[in-house]
């Protein structure tokens, strides 16, 4: 199984000044099974900027949770390679804030979805890194943990800080571990650090599994790609 990994597109007047085609056309020249986009699409959710970043998006469903601010969670099973792969999708935004945050009755919503659904693997996508502490972090980040562990989640996909980070989380006292992916950002126009790529995941889940970093570096209306293996 093979897995792409993208975020913070931030297609708009203020970030986004790359070629659309040249990004797409790279993207899809990798073998994914899987495509994951973890959020910031737009620059400030005009809906002209949706548009423009509508080649990126996934099909999704919706669960609306009553007194919830938002409706952009859902589970879904797909079938690759003959094992049921349980994504899950949580929308950590908080209206008007850099800042994460989830309800818990979100979190108790979902969890009654996934005791009725079976599968083989499972992802957790999420916005914000459940294990950040800096650079508008997931102020409930703890709610976030007890469910990853209630659910015996072991693979966690998130974005949002515009930096690279890859890293396994132990609790010792449970016996729990999982990997956290943390995407750069594929905005060509951004601060001076930010690591403009994205992650393709050769043999996701397995002993052979190989983690492909795709650099980009703009140039006026071209993009340069420059590609490393981290593992």
């Amino acid at each position: 199984m093979n897995i792409l990994h993208i975020s913070d597109l931030h297609f708009g007047p203020r970030h986004w000044e790359g070629n659309d085609k040249a990004l797409l056309d790279k993207i899809n020249s990798y073998p994914a099974d899987i495509v994951i986009n973890t959020g910031d699409s737009t620059s400030d959710g005009l809906e002209n900027e949706f548009e423009g970043a509508g080649n990126f998006f996934l099909d999704r469903e919706i669960t609306k949770i009553n007194e919830n601010f938002t409706d952009l969670n859902f589970i879904k099973t797909l079938s690759v390679d003959g094992e049921s792969v349980l994504i899950i999708n949580i929308d950590s935004n908080e209206l008007y804030e850099d800042n994460g945050f989830i309800e818990k009755e979100l979190l108790r919503s979902v969890s009654r979805q996934i005791s009725q659904t079976c599968y083989d693997k499972t992802l957790l996508l999420t916005h914000h890194s459940i294990l950040g502490t800096s650079g508008a972090p997931l102020k409930n980040s703890f709610g976030l943990l007890d469910f990853v562990r209630d659910h015996n989640i072991e693979h966690v996909y998130c974005g949002h800080t515009h930096e690279l980070g890859l890293g396994k989380f132990t609790d010792l006292y449970h016996g729990h571990t999982f990997t956290q992916y943390m995407c750069g950002t594929l905005s060509s126009c951004n601060h001076k650090n930010d690591d403009n790529m994205f992650l393709f995941y050769e043999n996701w889940g397995t002993d052979q599994m190989h983690v492909h970093l795709v650099r980009i570096f703009p140039e006026g209306n071209r993009l340069q790609f420059k590609e490393e293996t981290i593992s």
